[in-house]
């Protein structure tokens, strides 16, 4: 017996009155479809239109139906979910193939098409030329409906996700670079579609190859590139240049030396995670970003490159700047504190500022420069991690070899009071000197502080962990309300404004 999904029913606009319906089918059809799209997962809200005929046009209405090659594959072969999926065999994906793409085509034939169709496609080390005439089949098909809708309220959107599966080696990605880059259907350029949103994951992209995806994608929003590698050595860097419409771009675990936003006139996000663990040079160059709002810098400082960069050189063009997160990932700090007035173009309108995973050791009196450098700062969090993070044999020696013994910091500027900073966080907290000190010493210099949340270590986005109270971190936070009221009393004890203290 086929599933519902492969005889993809055709879809109808009509309601059908059907006597004896149960009450869930009386439901008017916007809250049937928004229970569809609660699912989570569109082929089997598809599979509801087999329940009756009321529910036969309701899959078709879906706002931002979700398709992965993934969910076509037998079961034996999504054992290991998509994530990690390994030795993926290509008769496998061959079979997933014609019931994926029937799927997407009845999305894309729908005459209800307002939505923006999302596609996942899976990629293995071997030949996947019937996956490639496929994927460009549909992009040309989605340019054609969008020809035909002409200028109603019918659209024909995609965004598409490719990746290649978890066990694709570096050679592999190399030698399938120009196969893979085809495989997007970017360079054909169907007339009428838009590709508003593109992830490309473990692929091999040059700068060219880039350049060629933000040329053919003029009106791309989202762009998302993880575990890419573009050369050997220091690899190459990603200049991101000409992308009108390109509102957030994500870099995680890529091999490029630097990112450089040459022009980018409508970026508003920036996501930098784990640049080139060679490069001596700042990471990030801002040339023409001027509706960039938010940045989000995450690294590991290794032994290759163990070099603390100037926070002000990186954002030195970033003058509309409105939430900055910097994350240190439990490693040693890599930012050079530095003249607090070096900053005064690019955190004279910061509000939110993150300082995230800070190693337990580090002192936090330097993070006051940040403070004193942003005065218009609204909220100010800091997260501390006191657990070591838990990872196999092999990844703890190669760990041991990568990162160097921390450098403490030690850097302290506090003649200086602060005027808008409302609220202040600390994650991690702990009832002994070094918190206490930190804490009351802000408490003073912000004269309108409203807040100050202070937390446990919580989870960890490294090894998942959770500190459900059974943890062992040697941790000194207090445990009960006779505790957390002996913080409060000694944090708030001679403050002149009313600050509220919550120790959760």
């Amino acid at each position: 017996m086929l599933h519902p999904m492969e005889l993809l029913p055709r879809p109808s606009n009509q309601r059908v009155a059907i006597a004896g319906e149960d009450r869930i089918s009386e439901l008017p059809d916007d809250v049937l479809v928004s229970i569809l799209e609660k699912l989570g997962n569109t082929r089997q809200a598809v599979a509801t239109s087999v329940l009756s005929r009321r529910w036969l046009h309701l899959p078709w209405r879906i706002r931002r139906p979700f398709l992965s090659i993934f969910q076509f594959l037998p079961r034996s072969a999504r054992a290991g979910g998509e994530d990690g999926l390994k030795n993926l065999q290509q008769r496998d994906l061959d079979r997933a193939i014609p019931p994926f793409v029937r799927a997407a085509m009845a999305f894309l034939a729908s005459p209800t098409a307002t939505h923006c169709l999302a596609l996942r496609f899976l990629l293995t080390d071997e030949e996947d030329d019937e996956l490639v005439y496929a994927v460009r089949h549909l992009l040309l098909a989605a340019g054609a409906a969008a020809d035909a809708g002409g200028g109603g309220t019918r659209r024909s959107s995609v965004q598409l996700d490719v990746r290649a599966t978890a066990d694709t080696t570096e050679a592999q990605m190399r030698d399938g670079a120009r196969r893979r880059l085809l495989l997007t259907g970017l360079v054909a350029r169907p007339r009428g579609l838009l590709i508003t949103k593109l992830r490309l994951e473990r692929l091999w992209l040059t700068a060219a190859d880039v350049a060629a995806v933000l040329g053919a994608c003029a009106r791309l929003v989202h762009l998302t590139l993880h575990g890419c590698r573009a050369g050997r050595g220091e690899g190459a860097a990603l200049a991101i240049d000409g992308a009108p419409e390109l509102r957030e771009l994500v870099v995680r675990g890529c091999g490029y030396r630097r990112v450089e936003l040459r022009r980018a006139p409508k970026l508003v996000r920036l996501t930098l995670e784990s640049w080139s663990s060679t490069t001596t040079t700042a990471p990030l160059r801002l040339a023409a970003a001027p509706c960039l709002r938010e940045i989000s810098l995450v690294n590991s400082c290794t032994r290759r490159s163990s070099q603390r960069f100037r926070l002000s050189e990186l954002l030195a063009s970033a003058t509309n700047l409105d939430c900055l997160s910097l994350n240190f990932r439990n490693e040693e700090i890599w930012i050079q504190p530095e003249d607090s007035n070096r900053f005064v173009a690019a955190f004279g309108r910061l509000t939110t500022l993150s300082l995230c995973r800070i190693f337990d050791e580090c002192d936090l009196l330097w993070t006051l420069y940040l403070l004193k450098a942003a005065p218009s700062l609204r909220k100010f969090s800091i997260g501390v991690q006191k657990h070591s993070c838990q990872y196999g044999g092999s990844e703890v020696k190669q760990r041991q070899i990568l990162f160097p013994e921390k450098r403490n910091m030690f850097w302290i500027d506090f003649n200086f009071q602060h005027y808008h900073l409302a609220q202040l966080e600390i994650c991690g907290f702990e009832a002994n000197d070094k918190y206490m000190i930190f804490t009351r010493l802000i408490m003073e210099q912000a004269k309108n502080l409203k807040v100050v949340i202070l937390s446990d270590e919580k989870t960890c986005d490294e090894c998942d962990f959770q500190d459900d109270g059974t943890s062992s971190t040697g941790s000194s936070y207090p445990k009960n309300k006779e505790e957390k009221r002996l913080i409060q009393k000694q944090l708030t004890e001679g403050i002149s404004s009313p600050v509220r203290v919550l120790v959760l």
